[in-house]
């Protein structure tokens, strides 16, 4: 009889004892994933809605510019804090880039950063592309800005800042050493083309602003400013830009390998 009472109070203690390590057990993965949830919560970006865009442009835009007209982009420039809408807006030869945060699904939202310049436009400002060129983890804009020459158009990039909350001009150092805004004419004719793109010339994996002008007949600068050669009755003169943390600048090893690596006719 002792040795029966025995054996069932040992079943007894085995028995407690299992059920609080497997209770254990169980409750981390419900802490984990209450955690990971937590976690998703945060990075997670709302849709935005065109009737949404459309009430925050109204309330975004002065009475400079032409609301009906505006151009919009949905943007998560950082990957967690989005998002963001990128705004276009053109009234009578002023044209804005503006960048709102919308903070909530009702639509709230606030100033980012903006800017504005006055030309001869013909067209609205509207985003191109959108991608990470200094490598700082935040995309970059790619903007058309809506004015231009004959045959061409002027594009140029900008950087926003979710944290710090301002938008302002990519910099540029360029062959004479003059710093300016990463602006650019891209288009062409019969005589002569330009155009702009983001490549990795050296395949570090960095990304470089390569500019690329072809024309008929020899450029006028080609000994002293940038690389060239020719191509049958067209030249073509590279440039190409590398990022050094601030500003992008003008690289002529770079420019010489980008122009080396063109083919015969100098095409990208």
């Amino acid at each position: 009889m002792k040795f029966i009472l025995l054996f069932l109070a040992l079943l007894l203690v085995i028995g407690v004892g299992v059920w609080v390590l497997t209770g254990q057990e169980e409750s981390t993965p419900e802490t984990n994933i209450q955690t990971e949830n937590n976690e998703h919560e945060k990075e997670e970006v709302f849709a935005v809605t065109e009737a949404m865009a459309t009430s925050i442009i109204r309330n975004a835009l002065d009475d400079r510019f032409d609301e009906k007209t505006a151009t919009y982009t949905v943007a998560n420039l950082d990957g967690h804090n989005g998002p963001e809408l990128i705004i276009g807006a053109a009234g009578s030869n002023i044209a804005t880039i503006l960048v709102v945060s919308i903070s909530e699904p009702t639509g709230a939202y606030e100033h980012m950063g903006a800017t504005t310049y006055q030309e001869f436009l013909r067209d609205v400002p509207e985003v191109r592309d959108l991608q990470d060129i200094t490598g700082d983890g935040r995309d970059e804009l790619f903007i058309s800005l809506g004015y231009g020459g004959a045959s061409s158009d002027v594009h140029g990039f900008l950087q926003a800042d979710p944290q710090e909350k301002k938008l302002a001009w990519i910099q540029l150092r360029d062959p004479n050493n003059q710093m300016r805004d990463a602006i650019f004419l891209m288009g062409g004719s019969v005589t002569h083309t330009e155009t702009v793109q983001v490549l990795d010339i050296n395949g570090d994996g960095k990304k470089e602003i390569a500019e690329l002008f072809s024309q008929i007949g020899k450029p006028y600068d080609q000994e002293n400013s940038s690389p060239s050669k020719q191509a049958g009755e067209l030249w073509c003169i590279a440039r190409v830009y590398q990022w050094n943390g601030s500003s992008f600048d003008f690289n002529r090893a770079l420019s010489e390998q980008f122009l080396e690596s063109l083919g015969p006719s100098c095409a990208i």
